[in-house]
């Protein structure tokens, strides 16, 4: 029972008590020390009550022993209050701060696999789901075992993609040195399989060689085209002036001479007159295509030059103008020129 003459010291105790319970907490054993104090505040509170209530009928100096007893209460009171709030936040406090730190842990090994990739690609979204990995553990120790359990298994799986991505950059470096142009789309394809990535690469590099071979072919089939009818346009020139040449130089026809009359011969003998010599009326050879395919045909193998066959321009273009986009013909090529 607590008496008058000791009631200051006991008093001077019991705050010293609670002045020395400690509020910073850090590891399990604080946070269990701390719940503990918890509920020794609350006894000491109900037994203080207890107390007091008893001393209603046994000490005189009733008034100075229930000041005591309510300011040692409230201070118990207050420090419980204070520890259990203190708990509470600083509970959440070390939650929110091991997962933070291992996003920061993840964060760095996601910088360096970055940079080992000479910048000009990047991992993909490395997904890691530290507050879930947390959820529901007690104390320090095993929250921070289930973050790094997490943080390790996102490492595993940033450093597999990231082998498999230097393997598909170095494909590249080696296949496709010459083409880069043709994988401006890295960044997506070297997530495939190393196999695939090559096959494309070989893929798209015979694409671009056929289509550049088909450039330089319709090139030269243009060209040929042109001079064929050059050839064929001095050719018809050739012709024309011949024709003119051979019929200025061909001699004038002579005129029709008269028939002769036939004398009447004498009794004895009639004579007629001998005919005038007429000279051979001039001739030349001239060519008659019988059989267009089997000429054609003749010019592709070498037996006739190509000057003898010409291009119509006109109904080749207007034969373009009708059909558009849809114009097809073996050896023709459509370019846009201006109007």
């Amino acid at each position: 029972m607590v008496t008058a003459s000791n009631l200051e010291q006991f008093k001077a105790h019991s705050l010293a008590v609670f002045s020395a319970i400690n509020t910073d907490l850090q590891t399990d054993q604080h946070f269990a020390d701390a719940e503990k104090t918890v509920k020794w505040c609350g006894d000491v509170e109900e037994r203080l009550e207890a107390a007091k209530q008893h001393a209603l009928n046994q000490t005189e100096t009733i008034d100075a022993l229930f000041r005591t007893i309510d300011e040692i209460s409230e201070q118990a009171r207050r420090k419980r209050l204070e520890l259990d709030k203190l708990v509470k936040a600083r509970k959440v406090a070390i939650r929110e701060e091991i997962v933070l730190k291992a996003k920061e842990a993840l964060r760095d090994h996601l910088d360096k696999i970055n940079t080992s990739f000479g910048g000009k690609v990047r991992l993909p979204e490395i997904a890691a789901d530290f507050a879930g990995a947390i959820k529901g553990k007690k104390n320090i120790a095993s929250l921070r075992d289930a973050a790094d359990s997490e943080l390790a298994r996102a490492k595993i799986e940033a450093s597999q993609i990231g082998d498999g991505i230097c393997a598909n950059l170095d494909s590249l470096r080696t296949l496709a040195a010459d083409h880069p142009f043709l994988f401006n789309d890295a960044q997506q394809i070297v997530l495939k399989n190393n196999d695939d990535l090559v096959a494309l690469i070989k893929v798209r590099i015979n694409e671009h060689k056929q289509a550049e071979e088909a450039k330089e072919l319709a090139q030269r089939e243009r060209i040929r085209a042109e001079e064929t009818a050059k050839l064929a346009a001095a050719a018809e020139a050739e012709r024309v002036a011949e024709a003119e040449k051979a019929k200025a130089s061909a001699p004038a026809p002579q005129a029709a001479e008269a028939p002769k009359t036939v004398e009447q011969a004498s009794p004895r003998m009639s004579a007629v007159a001998p005919s005038p010599k007429v000279p051979p009326k001039p001739t030349k050879l001239e060519a008659n295509v019988t059989d267009l395919h089997a000429l054609v045909k003749a010019v592709y193998e070498g037996r006739a030059p190509i000057s003898v066959l010409t291009v119509n321009w006109g109904a080749l273009d207007d034969l373009v103008h009708i059909q558009g986009a849809d114009f097809q013909m073996d050896g023709v090529t459509v370019t846009q020129v201006a109007a």
